[in-house]
């Protein structure tokens, strides 16, 4: 059995930064907390497929925030870090005090974004939101 490497997101910072602007295949592993209602807190756990390291000229348009570094997917955004993803695929599920939320939880209280028809849709994941990565063949953990 393969043993998963842990990285620091210092580390996972510059694996993207010698990514630069070659397209590499990879899956982002995310979680983030979108709600709180009343005390029930909200964690959006999440898969990201896609190309990481997508040349801009492959995005439509400038950005709308944040500013790209030369030669690199990263943004950087109001002192936070961002990997810019051309996405392919995602699949996300709702965890509430350790268990999966039913579909009907989550109607109640998450309003979800409708997601465009567009087949080119950029993502911008913020790195603090990162928990792992699958890249080149490789699955990394990252620490806090």
């Amino acid at each position: 059995m393969k043993t998963l490497r842990q990285i620091t997101k210092a580390q996972l910072e510059r694996m993207f930064e010698e990514v630069g602007n070659h397209v590499t295949m990879g899956t982002l592993f995310t979680t983030t907390h979108p709600k709180t209602v009343g005390k029930i807190e909200v964690d959006k756990v999440g898969t990201i497929n896609g190309a990481i390291g997508a040349h801009k000229s492959e995005v439509k348009g400038p950005r709308a925030w944040g500013e790209r570094r030369p030669g690199t997917p990263l943004v950087d955004h109001k002192g936070k870090v961002y990997v810019e993803m051309l996405m392919n695929s995602r699949s996300y599920r709702y965890v509430s005090g350790g268990r999966d939320m039913t579909p009907a939880e989550v109607e109640a209280i998450v309003r979800e974004r409708p997601m465009s028809d567009d087949a080119q849709l950029v993502r911008d994941v913020n790195l603090d939101n990162i928990n792992g990565i699958k890249i080149d063949g490789e699955t990394y953990l990252v620490s806090k």
